[in-house]
């Protein structure tokens, strides 16, 4: 392995809480009914509903009360592997950004401050982030950024939105795995990481 360590990064919404569904629950939404990541675009929804989503996901009230998966506490045993953990997840304001922030602190008390990057994003912008190149294992439910992620494992949690023929498409060029829970995503991480 040498000195260099290996980045494994998570995604939060959706990888670590169940975001979809919470906010599909405040709205009044069906969540089985969230069958593309591109919310605008997904024609189970009427455009009502996928605006109301949408307006779901840039209002910090959505993010004061989600819980967190099983396991996701557990993302950083990975370290004890050699390698590096951090989280990148995109947020629509300061307010949703910092409110993360101080879930995910409180869930990871000993995870550094720098190791947790919450992108402002443009609400109108198209549903990308910002993804580092030199990564071993990259988690994230989102087909999109798998497209662009140049890590040499891409790890999806089995969500309705991202197993889809459309999904699959945009990620066929990808190593790709998908995992049903994060509790089991952790465990290949870390079988993976002890193979080095």
């Amino acid at each position: 392995m040498g000195e260099k360590l290996l980045k494994v990064v998570y995604d939060c919404d959706d990888v670590l809480w169940d975001l979809n569904t919470h906010v599909a629950n405040l709205k009044g939404i069906d969540p089985n009914c969230l069958v593309n990541f591109a919310m605008l675009e997904n024609e189970a929804l009427t455009m009502p509903e996928r605006r109301a989503m949408l307006d779901g996901f840039r209002d910090a009230a959505s993010f004061v009360d989600i819980k967190f998966y099983d396991g996701a506490s557990e993302i950083l045993h990975a370290e004890g592997l050699g390698a590096t953990v951090m989280i990148n997840s995109n947020a629509y304001n300061a307010e949703i950004a910092e409110l993360k922030r101080q879930q995910l602190t409180r869930l990871l008390p000993e995870m550094a401050p720098e190791k947790m990057r919450i992108n402002v994003i443009d609400p109108d912008g198209a549903c990308h982030k910002e993804i580092e190149r030199d990564l071993f294992i990259f988690v994230d439910d989102s087909p999109f950024n798998i497209a662009l992620s140049e890590a040499k494992i891409n790890i999806m949690p089995t969500r309705l939105w991202n197993v889809t023929p459309k999904a699959k498409e945009i990620v066929r060029e990808k190593n790709v795995i998908w995992i049903d829970d994060l509790t089991k995503i952790n465990q290949f991480v870390r079988e993976t990481l002890a193979k080095m």
